[in-house]
């Protein structure tokens, strides 16, 4: 199933979707983009933000203070103006809009605590949780994310938006070096892969890439835009497809550790274990 779909979609699947983030007003665009005598703490905060973005964004325009207001849901960009053109700082409630719309730290937006994209995790107890989240909200993408490590772990992001990723609050080991509850992790991950892969409308949305260690601790803690793995890619993987496949039925065991590594097959034997534990009723 994994070959049908490389067929049907293609790494830059997202590029069209900033078309839907259409100019409020002609004259509105004239005033945003002059240069800002004055700034206050907020319009450097976000100019901050805007780069962090666009340096990874693949999309057909920069985000900007220009698209700020439809991003946000606002009917004019008066407000924004409003804040651009003076040292008013803005709301409170305009603050955490802003963290919610663009799923940054809100702790970083008001007190400068923390990283930019440090925001709250989506939080979970196990795969039905994160399979429930993809299958009830209007997610566009699935993300998994390895590292690249000797004990490779994964993480699981959604994108709401080009601009918009959060994170489940799961990172499972992904590697033997594991005790009973890391095994139980592995297992949980296995279950997920099965319920995604059933699915069809989450699976054609699902991506899976490796990247490095550095990136993906960056990205966990919140100081690059999750986006960043379009660009910041090592490869893409079929691990999580292929992770299931306990009976070698598409590749020999000897082809799956060409390329995984001897550890794959370990992994599996996690899985076959605590699969047989979980069928005789064992916990």
């Amino acid at each position: 199933m994994r070959l049908n779909k490389v067929k049907v979609k293609g790494d830059n699947n997202l590029v069209a979707i900033n078309s839907s983030f259409i100019c409020l007003n002609p004259q509105e665009k004239i005033q945003i983009s002059k240069n800002f005598e004055t700034r206050n703490v907020f319009t450097n905060k976000m100019m901050h933000v805007f780069d962090l973005i666009n340096k990874y964004l693949v999309c057909e325009e920069d985000i900007n203070f220009y698209f700020l207001g439809s991003i946000l849901g606002l009917d004019s960009n008066n407000y924004i103006n409003e804040i651009l053109e003076s040292n008013k700082e803005p709301s409170y409630e305009f603050l955490e809009l802003v963290a919610d719309k663009l799923c940054l730290s809100i702790d970083w937006l008001k007190y400068s605590h923390g990283n930019p994209f440090d925001c709250k995790p989506i939080m979970v107890r196990d795969y039905e949780d994160i399979y429930n989240y993809c299958k009830n909200n209007p997610i566009q993408n699935i993300i998994i994310l390895h590292s690249n490590e000797i004990q490779e772990n994964v993480m699981i992001l959604v994108s709401l938006s080009p601009y918009q990723y959060k994170r489940f609050s799961i990172t499972y080991p992904m590697h033997s070096s594991v005790g009973a509850s890391g095994g139980s992790m592995i297992y949980d991950f296995y279950k997920l892969a099965r319920k995604i892969n059933s699915d069809r409308d989450l699976y054609i949305n699902t991506w899976s890439y490796v990247v490095s260690e550095e990136i993906f601790y960056a990205i966990r803690l919140g100081k690059y835009f999750p986006g960043c793995y379009q660009r910041e890619k090592l490869h893409n993987t079929y691990f999580w497809e292929d992770i299931f496949d306990l009976d070698n039925y598409y590749f020999s065991v000897e082809e799956y550790e060409k390329m995984y590594g001897a550890d794959f097959k370990k992994i599996q034997d996690i899985i076959r274990y605590k699969k047989s534990l979980s069928e005789n009723g064992s916990n």
